[in-house]
């Protein structure tokens, strides 16, 4: 994919995440979805498992599981079905997926160019704080349109 393309892609992306309310996408009800619908529905753990076709101590343990974030998705999605809902999967990025890219360019530029300013210091041809400043913003630059190797190691 070209730089244009990923760079609208992140955009359209960006811009259907933010259409979506965010207390909505981050908020789990603290006895976990399952349970809190199962309740709303005014439907028994035991009913649930029937629908299920598992044991009662399979849907605590499913419920449990969801509250402490060990559920499987192949498991809630069951759940979901049984309880005639439709399970949503989404991952919702802390800022801007630009911003991200942006911010990681920058990041590995910084530690690109330390290390070649350290040694161009050893050799007494250190270069000045705009310099480096201007060296940093091209090599994020050209590092943002390479797109994936940005992500090739840690910062």
């Amino acid at each position: 994919m070209s730089t244009p393309q990923r760079e609208l892609q992140r955009r359209q992306l960006d811009r259907a995440l933010s259409s979506i309310p965010r207390d909505l996408l981050l908020h789990r009800p603290a006895r976990g979805w399952i349970r809190e619908i199962r309740d709303a529905l005014g439907m028994s753990a035991a009913e649930l498992a029937r629908r299920l076709g598992v044991r009662r101590a399979t849907v605590a343990q499913m419920e449990r599981d969801e509250t402490t974030g060990a559920i499987t998705l192949k498991r809630l999605e069951r759940a979901a079905e049984a309880l005639e809902c439709s399970l949503g999967y989404i991952l919702v990025p802390k800022r801007p997926l630009g911003e991200i890219v942006r911010s990681r360019a920058y990041q590995v530029a910084s530690r690109l160019m330390g290390q070649v300013d350290q040694t161009m210091a050893l050799e007494a041809q250190a270069t000045s704080k705009e310099e480096q400043a201007r060296a940093i913003d091209d090599l994020a630059a050209d590092l943002t349109r390479q797109g994936r190797k940005l992500w090739r190691d840690q910062p």
